[in-house]
Order: C-alpha cells, then sequence, then structure tokens
C-alpha cells in the first residue's frame, strides 16, 4: 500500500512535468505482489525527494501567478480610475478656460470712478469768490462788518495808491498800508526819482471786487480782495516826456490780490467813514487819519493797523500764479 502511494505521487509530479514513470510503477506493483518488502526499499530515494520538491514548487508557482493576477486587476482598476479621472479633471480644467475666456470676451461695466479730489491750490485760474462764506465767518467776531462796505473802502484804497504813484508821493497812502509793504513800495518810488522818471498808470478803471480769502489765528485777522483792474501803464522821462518804455494808448486788465490785516478784537464802526476820529496812537488825542496820515495835533504818521484793516500784500496774479481757494482759514 505504500508503495502504491509513493508511485501515485510520482505519477502525479511526472504527470505535472511531462515524465512517463509508467516502469517505474509496473515495477513497484510487481514488488509488492511478490511480497519481497526488501524490494520495495530499492526505490530510488531520489525520486521522492525531487517529487516533493515538484509538488511545492507547483503550489509556490500556481500561488504567485494567483497573486500576480489579482495584482494586475488592482493595478488595471486603478490605472482606468486614474484614467478616468484625468480626463475628468482636463475636461473641467478646459471647461474653466473656456468660461473664462468667454468672461473676458464678455463686456463688463466699468468701475465706479472715483471722485476727483480737487486742490484748493491752484495755478492759472481766477481766484474764487468767497464773499458770503468769508462774511459769515467775520460776523462770528465782528457783527457790524459789511462786505460791501469794505469792498468800496478797499476800492478806493487802491485807486488812492494809484494816483500816489503815478505822483512820486506815497505819503498819502501811509495810513493805509503795513509798515514794510510801505517801506518797499517808497523804496521803489525813490529808485524812480533818482532816475529821473516817471511810471504813469492812467485811465484806470476797477471791473469787479469781491472776497476771496480769510484767515484768523489768536492775534490777527487777515482779508484778502481780489480786484480786476484796466489801466494803461508806461514809463516816461522826467525831463522831456518821451516814452522809455510801455504803451500810453494800450490799455492793460490786471488783476490783484490786495491783502489787508488788523488786530483782532477790532470792530466795524457803525456809519464809520474811513476819516473817523480815532485816538492818536502817540499822544492819545482824538484825531482824524486825514490823506497825510498825521495826527492833527502832533504831527505824528498813525498806523491805521491798531485801528482798523491796513494793506499788508499786494500781489498782481500772473500767469503760474498759486492761487489759495481755502476761503476761510481758523487757526
Amino acid at each position: 500500500m505504500k508503495s502504491y502511494i509513493i508511485g501515485t505521487i510520482c505519477a502525479a509530479c511526472a504527470s505535472a512535468f511531462g515524465i512517463n514513470v509508467t516502469a517505474y510503477a509496473a515495477e513497484s506493483e510487481t514488488a509488492a505482489a511478490t511480497a519481497q518488502s526488501a524490494d520495495s526499499l530499492n526505490v530510488p530515494v531520489n525520486i521522492i525527494v525531487w517529487s516533493a520538491a515538484a509538488l511545492i514548487a507547483l503550489i509556490l508557482v500556481i500561488f504567485i501567478i494567483t497573486r500576480l493576477r489579482r495584482a494586475m486587476h488592482s493595478a488595471a482598476a486603478r490605472g482606468i480610475s486614474y484614467l478616468i479621472s484625468c480626463i475628468f479633471s482636463s475636461s473641467a480644467h478646459t471647461a474653466r478656460i473656456n468660461s473664462d475666456n468667454a468672461a473676458q470676451c464678455v463686456p463688463q461695466p466699468p468701475a465706479p470712478a472715483k471722485p476727483e479730489r480737487k486742490s484748493s491750490f491752484v495755478t492759472n485760474a481766477i481766484p474764487a469768490d468767497n464773499t458770503e462764506l468769508i462774511t459769515k465767518a467775520i460776523r462770528e467776531v465782528d457783527t457790524d462788518f459789511i462786505a460791501e462796505g469794505f469792498l468800496t473802502w478797499s476800492n478806493d484804497v487802491f485807486m488812492t495808491l494809484q494816483r500816489a504813484w503815478t505822483a512820486r508821493d506815497w505819503t498819502p497812502i501811509r495810513p493805509f498800508e503795513k509798515e514794510e509793504l510801505f517801506e518797499r513800495h517808497k523804496r521803489q518810488l525813490d529808485e524812480y526819482i533818482r532816475h529821473g522818471q516817471i511810471n504813469i498808470l492812467g485811465g484806470i478803471r476797477i471791473n469787479e471786487s469781491y472776497l476771496h480769502k480769510y484767515e484768523r489765528d489768536s492775534t490777527y485777522e487777515y482779508l484778502t480782495a481780489y480786484m480786476s483792474a484796466d489801466m494803461t501803464d508806461c514809463v516816461v522821462d522826467e525831463g522831456s516826456q518821451s516814452v522809455i518804455s510801455g504803451d500810453p494808448k494800450r490799455v492793460l486788465r490786471r488783476k490783484y490780490l490786495l491783502t489787508y490785516m488788523r488786530r483782532l478784537g477790532v470792530k466795524t464802526r457803525e456809519n464809520a467813514d474811513r476819516t473817523v476820529s480815532r485816538s492818536c496812537p502817540s499822544c492819545g488825542a482824538p484825531v482824524r487819519i486825514l490823506s497825510s496820515g498825521r495826527c492833527e495835533y502832533c504831527n505824528s504818521l498813525v498806523t491805521a493797523g491798531d485801528f482798523d484793516w491796513v494793506l499788508t500784500r499786494m500781489e498782481l496774479v500772473r500767469a503760474g500764479t498759486v492761487i489759495d481757494n481755502r476761503g476761510v482759514v481758523i487757526m
């Protein structure tokens, strides 16, 4: 029986590897039939060993093949899944690009424009008319201030200044100009006198005037008036009256900024004109500010800035002049 089992195993192994073992099996059965147990021991041991090894190898091969097939199926499935995902992601990416391109092609509404911030400082422009705003600000500290009255007086000061300039006598301007401006204008006039020349300003006509700017600090108030005037302007020789420069027949339109100042706390006197009685800062006597600008009692020059508005700056508006259009500046 043992020999039969061994033979069967060997036959199976031989069949797997294509080996013909019929002869071996026949001999084993003959030996068993004769009951010679000693002959059965003569079966080659090498065949048994090799058969067992072959069986084990076959099992391992089957196992490896099975694992490989599973791995291949799994890899194939993953590959297909990856391929599908790539296809769909590519399609989505393409669709997104097409959508973006389409969005770019569709006209978009313009972005809301930012409000343009206008600067208060401009050049090559007419100074702004801030009369109403300035009047309101001044009346906070001087309830009797009247813009029309001030502008009338300012126009008179301007005309007096032009006449004094042509006459080369700056004394009448003294009550209306601050010390520094008076001295500067006087030096300019003295230069004309030294060279024997006369700067003739004629045919003066004021076209318009209004309040342009008002500033107030803890000590003084500053009020700037704008003025447009037509005039002729030429320089002639004092002796021969021949024209040195300019054209006495050409009418020029000029624009000015006249800035006045007064000490904070000075009020506009009701129904006051510019010759109203005031106290002389030198002798204390009540005086009338005459055209000469001198006290009737002590003959001292009176600085009008301590009592009323006084001209502190006179600027000709030219191309490139910086204009401050803030209107009211309270410090």
